[in-house]
């Protein structure tokens, strides 16, 4: 069973800003191992969710580049359907965050979506994935074992996908504090796919 709980039907293109940012998710307050996330899933945990929007590349484009396009959820792969690659054992797949989009060149509807485990208390990690029309399986983007917490994600009008996480700087940092905020991106290739992602920015936790 996947729950959509956040998430917009169109995204907006700006040509005002390098990047729109798509979605926020508050900091995580506590994270837990998964067979602790069943014992304590009678809590309640916080997800908001925002406005998602879809940017463009940079300050300047010209009209002859390819660039992604905001797109109506409805015509884009639905997430509510998808098989994620998540294991979460007795424990529903919740949906945090999600946009829709039309890639530069063909067109191809795409949803990108942030998801995770639906623990009730806690917040266990989050999974990026990205749903293609055309393909069968969930592209992965963001494996939920790296612990990482999805605040933000957008994408650029040159089909690359943005995010920033919060995560952990070594595995003695406690669960309820995560102490790492990164700048990850996807950038997409010649070829329609994403390359592995690329660290842009790195900083400690205030």
């Amino acid at each position: 069973m996947v729950q959509v709980v956040a998430g917009s039907g169109d995204a907006d293109v700006t040509s005002e800003a390098p990047e729109a940012t798509t979605a926020t998710r508050l900091p995580a307050h506590a994270r837990s191992k998964p067979l602790h996330w069943i014992a304590t899933a009678a809590g309640v945990g916080a997800v908001v969710g925002l406005v998602l929007a879809v940017g463009p590349a940079g300050a300047v484009q010209t009209g002859a580049e390819p660039t992604a396009g905001p797109l109506a959820r409805s015509a884009a792969p639905d997430a509510a359907k998808a098989k994620l690659p998540i294991d979460c054992g007795p424990l529903p797949v919740h949906i945090d965050q999600q946009f829709s989009a039309a890639l530069p060149g063909a067109g191809t509807p795409v949803t990108v979506v942030a998801a995770r485990c639906d623990a009730g208390a806690g917040s266990p990690p989050d999974g990026l994935y990205a749903l293609e029309a055309g393909r069968t399986a969930p592209i992965q983007l963001l494996d939920p074992a790296k612990r990482f917490t999805v605040r933000t994600m957008a994408m650029r009008g040159d089909g690359s996908i943005h995010a920033t996480v919060i995560g952990y700087s070594s595995t003695s940092v406690p669960d309820c504090c995560p102490d790492l905020t990164e700048t990850l991106d996807w950038s997409l290739g010649a070829d329609g796919a994403w390359a592995a992602p690329v660290v842009t920015g790195n900083a400690a936790q205030v």
